[in-house]
Parts: C-alpha cells; sequence; structure tokens
C-alpha cells in the first residue's frame, strides 16, 4: 500500500475487514499515529498506546463504511483525533468522580474540580517545561510538524534539510521528550514523597 493513499482495491478489502489488509494498514501506520497521539497527550505513554488500540479497534467497526475514502491514512488520523477527544473527556470525568462530583454532573463541563484543574495545569506544565528543555531543531520541527501540520517535506525546504534528516530529528525529539516528561513526572513525585516524610 503506497504512504500517501489507497487503491479502490485496498479500500474494498478493508471493507470486507480482510485481515491481511488490515495488517499491512497498520504496519505502516502505527509508528506515525502513536507519535501523533503521544504528542496530543502531552507524552503520557501509556494513554497513548490505549487510544491507539482503540483507533484500530474503530477503523475494523467502522471498515464497512469506507466506500467514500480514498486516503486511509487520512481517515485513520481523524479516527485518532475522535479518540484522543474521547480519551481526554473521559479522563476529566473520571478524576472529577474521584474528587467526589457526583457521577450524574461530572460531564458537565462547568463541573470542573479544582483538583482536575490543578492536574491538568501541572501535566501540561510538565509538558511544557520538557518541551522547553528540548534543543532548537527539535522543538521547530516537533512545532511545524505537530502545531502547524506542516509535511516533512515543507519542513525540510524550510530548514534546508533533506526529509531524512528531518525524519530523523522528528524520531529523536519525540524519544527525548517523553523521556523528558517521564523523569520531570518521576521527580516531582520524588519530591511530594520527600516533602511528605519531612
Amino acid at each position: 500500500m503506497e504512504k500517501t493513499g489507497a487503491e479502490p482495491a485496498d479500500v474494498r478489502r478493508l471493507r470486507q475487514r480482510d485481515r491481511e489488509a488490515f495488517r499491512a494498514v497498520y504496519e505502516a501506520t502505527k509508528a506515525g499515529l502513536y507519535n501523533f497521539i503521544l504528542y496530543k497527550l502531552n507524552g503520557a505513554t501509556g494513554a497513548a498506546e490505549d487510544v491507539l488500540s482503540e483507533v484500530f479497534c474503530s477503523a475494523i467497526d467502522y471498515a464497512p463504511g469506507l466506500a467514500a475514502v480514498r486516503n486511509v491514512k487520512a481517515w485513520l488520523y481523524r479516527i485518532a483525533r475522535n479518540k484522543i477527544v474521547d480519551y481526554i473527556r473521559r479522563s476529566r470525568r473520571e478524576r472529577k468522580i474521584e474528587s467526589g462530583v457526583p457521577a450524574e454532573t461530572a460531564d458537565d463541563p462547568r463541573a470542573v474540580s479544582p483538583e482536575d484543574e490543578f492536574l491538568g495545569r501541572e501535566r501540561d506544565a510538565l509538558f511544557q517545561a520538557a518541551f522547553q528543555g528540548l534543543d532548537g531543531d527539535y522543538r521547530r520541527v516537533l512545532t511545524e510538524k505537530y502545531a502547524h501540520g506542516l509535511s516533512v517535506e515543507k519542513i525540510a525546504a524550510g530548514m534546508s534539510k533533506t526529509a531524512k534528516a528531518v525524519e530523523s530529528l522528528l524520531f529523536r525529539g519525540r524519544r527525548i521528550l517523553a523521556e523528558s516528561v517521564s523523569r520531570l513526572e518521576k521527580e516531582k513525585r520524588f519530591s511530594a514523597g520527600r516533602r511528605v516524610e519531612a
């Protein structure tokens, strides 16, 4: 399968839930989708893995309605965006219930608990700190790829680099960012534990 889109025969096979067709799509798109989801979820690796699984489960469920779809990759990214939003809403709802908000009002966006707001701000602050700690080229390629949606080719042209060099920067930048967020979270938990002991 070409990375830029799917031939009608491929779409037909997916509509019929052909296992080999889905395996080919999964292998061709899983890394990019995972990194996209990971970036949108501020480096939360466990959550990104869960959402990626949900994307492919939904793709199998929705496959019979694929008739008008020509670009399977774009279709999967649309599913991923919806699943990311669902995950964030679900997480917020669970945190509200855990903090004492009644279940019947937990879905009300106005019923945000102080703890929920704090946890969201804390996670964003860790992500921003890790992101700002990246070298300039890493920050630039990640911003242009995920915040601005530019293709690797456009980023490469703007930076006077090869597409391969940009892909390498993206790969290393994502890895460093995820590791930095994880390290900052551990440091924060350790510091909180030390304060409790004191």
